[in-house]
């Protein structure tokens, strides 16, 4: 989980156990893709007793993976205590990531990552000043990329079509 990209660890809610399935409320991100207060369902889990209505950590690899689920002491990332982790030497592992901020570390290169595709991305505008913020528009929907970056390329754009406005009257009343 700590390698990969696609993994999420989270504190989530459990909301339902029905048989072998489990419904979890994303509460808490520590790594990977999340959605605050989204519902998940996960068909198989890995668990010791889960209680609905207790929040829980939770790691999830894939869909070829079940969830991982740990009963914890808090949500306190740096001292944060996993139950059953002298047992268990993945719980052992997770609750050590967490402690020492590998996790945190993971998610903030994860993020980097993501911020860099996303750039690269916006390079790929068309740069047609009247469809500037047409497009703008469009590929922050399309792509997710963060307002910030097509903000800028459009400040950008907007600078230097005034510049040239700027230049363009001014050889021509000379």
């Amino acid at each position: 989980m700590l390698n990969s990209d696609s993994a999420q660890v989270y504190f989530g809610e459990i909301i339902d156990i029905d048989g072998e399935s489990i419904t979890v409320v994303q509460r808490q991100n520590i790594k990977g893709e999340f959605s605050k207060d989204s519902v998940q369902t996960y068909e198989k889990y890995i668990a010791q007793s889960p209680t609905v209505g207790e929040i829980y950590l939770c790691g999830f690899l894939n869909e070829d993976n079940p969830l991982y689920i740990w009963q914890v002491s808090g949500l306190e990332l740096n001292d944060l205590k996993i139950v059953d982790a002298a047992a268990n030497s993945m719980a052992e592992r997770m609750q050590n990531y967490i402690n020492e901020g590998t996790f945190t570390e993971k998610e903030l290169e994860r993020q980097a990552k993501a911020e860099m595709n996303n750039a690269d991305e916006t390079e790929n505008i068309p740069i047609d000043t009247a469809d500037a913020a047409a497009a703008d528009n469009s590929a922050a929907e399309v792509s997710g990329c963060s307002g910030n970056i097509l903000t800028f390329v459009l400040i950008v754009l907007v600078i230097i079509a005034a510049a040239g406005l700027f230049v363009f009257r001014k050889r021509k009343r000379h």
